[in-house]
């Protein structure tokens, strides 16, 4: 509802859990849609944004925040709060295949509405709930506008050996402990 207050404690309190900063646009936009940089509309101070338009698309900024707890900027007619960080409703499809709790999401080929993001991309969150459904709706996310490439996160470095300038091999173990060994004299210790 917007309002905020403060704890004896000093802590401040607000009724969103997202922090956003106003954006001017030329579209109607609505609460929940995934935003990209408008480059033909540039005001004093920063672009404008627009719906996403296409699937990975390199310029997102965000996600139309329902109910900000904190919102940098000035107000103004056209202006909408941008999710810049924190938690949101976002339009999702199953475009690229049912969205799982902790999936990162990025645009899809739907106008403002996002995805499960399967290959190396731009993103604009991660799920806190799962959508298997056809169509659109919209869950929970966690904003973090970032990078995501899934072939670059590992969880076993088992098969892994680097060569050193110096001579010396880091190989790493299946129980995650690692050696360093020599070309020339074998393990060290």
């Amino acid at each position: 509802n917007g309002s905020a207050y403060t704890s004896q404690s000093g802590a401040w309190y607000s009724g969103g859990a997202d922090v956003a900063e106003y954006y001017p646009s030329r579209e109607n936009l609505e609460g929940g849609e995934v935003v990209a940089t408008d480059q033909t509309y540039q005001t004093d101070q920063s672009y404008g944004v627009i719906r996403s338009t296409q699937a990975y698309q390199k310029d997102l900024m965000g996600i139309v925040s329902t109910q900000p707890g904190f919102v940098a900027g000035a107000y103004t007619d056209n202006g909408y709060p941008i999710a810049l960080s924190g938690r949101v409703p976002v339009k999702v499809s199953t475009e690229s295949g049912p969205i799982e709790v902790g999936d990162y999401l990025t645009s899809s080929s739907t106008p403002g509405v996002a995805m499960k993001a399967t290959k190396a991309g731009p993103t604009v969150g991660k799920a806190l709930e799962g959508y298997s459904e056809q169509g659109t709706a919209k869950i929970m996310a966690f904003v973090n506008v970032s990078w995501y490439d899934p072939d670059a996160l590992r969880d076993n470095l088992s098969d892994v050996s680097i060569n050193l300038l110096n001579g010396l091999t880091f190989n790493s173990a299946t129980s995650k402990l690692y050696s360093v060994s020599s070309s020339t004299s074998g393990a060290i210790t």
